[in-house]
């Protein structure tokens, strides 16, 4: 039951972090200015419109290349089999193999091709399928959720007031002014930390595009959007965009697929133990040593 409210609170807290900064620079209008109503509703829509756009700059950007690349590892796999099979034949000749046992290996690494194809395209239509279906069970809490979200940011100075006089009236006025400097402290603290998250990301996108340019990888554009966005994602993120981004280019050349991963595993060690503790340090007021220590102590 909770689940959509929560959901619209941690939406509010994200969109809010862009929207302070709309409207404080929308503020600089003398005619806006005039009128906070309006103000406050162009910011919101405009937080609004940026999201949809980076969702939909995502998903016509990614996923048509990923289809692609999926398609053309699908279509390559009979060929390397057969490439194989051939050096394999010419290698076992070479050793003396009767020819009745090179036929038997030939057959063996044909039905096994066949069969990885078929898994793989079983495999991607049915999560497909899944991922369809819950991102439609969720629809409605979603649409729940964003609604919330922008009931709150477009009251969100009414919405406080009104829980501080709840507050006052349940509890005395020391625990209430309490619970205001944590909730100010804690609203500035992961305020700056998204802030933090989102440059690092643009960081290491941009790290990522340099270093695919310089050692000529291809879809270079499209998997360093791919590799900023997943990092957004805690934990699991740049194993996500690592993956899906090894797939993309393997589909072009298998070997260049495996160095890719090799870059973005040494590429990832340097953003987090060098770029990660600085940026995010410097936007919450911590020392980089600070935030290396418990990310190494969280990690553990």
């Amino acid at each position: 039951i909770l689940h959509p409210i929560l959901l619209g609170l941690a939406l509010a807290f994200v969109f809010n972090v862009l929207m302070a900064v709309l409207e404080k620079l929308l503020g600089k209008v003398p005619q806006l200015k005039k009128y906070p109503r309006v103000l406050r509703t162009l910011s919101l829509v405009l937080t609004l419109l940026g999201a949809a756009g980076v969702i939909v700059l995502v998903l016509l950007v990614i996923v048509p290349k990923l289809g692609e690349a999926v398609t053309l590892l699908t279509a390559a796999l009979p060929e390397s089999s057969q490439d194989l099979n051939l050096s394999l034949q010419g290698l076992l000749s070479r050793l003396g193999v009767p020819e009745e046992t090179i036929q038997n290996i030939r057959a063996y690494i044909d039905s096994l091709t066949l069969q990885i194809v078929a898994l793989l395209k079983q495999s991607i239509a049915n999560y497909v399928f899944s991922t369809v279906v819950s991102a439609l069970s969720s629809l409605v809490d979603l649409i729940f959720a964003l609604i919330i979200a922008i009931y709150i940011l477009a009251d969100k100075e009414r919405i406080g007031r009104f829980v501080g006089r709840c507050l006052r009236h349940f509890l005395p006025e020391e625990k209430c002014r309490g619970i205001a400097r944590i909730a100010s402290l804690s609203f500035r603290t992961f305020a700056n930390f998204v802030r933090g998250q989102l440059l690092e990301a643009v960081i290491l996108g941009f790290l990522c595009f340099l270093g695919m340019l310089l050692f000529r990888f291809p879809y270079a554009a499209v998997v360093s959007l791919l590799v900023g966005v997943t990092a957004l994602i805690p934990i699991f993120g740049a194993w996500i965009g690592g993956a899906v981004s090894a797939v993309m280019v393997a589909s072009v050349d298998p070997v260049q697929g495996i160095l890719l991963i090799v870059f973005i595993v040494v590429l990832q060690q340097i953003e987090g133990n060098l770029v990660y503790p600085r940026v995010v340090g410097s936007t919450i007021g911590l020392p980089g040593l600070l935030v290396m220590v418990a990310v190494i102590v969280g990690q553990g």
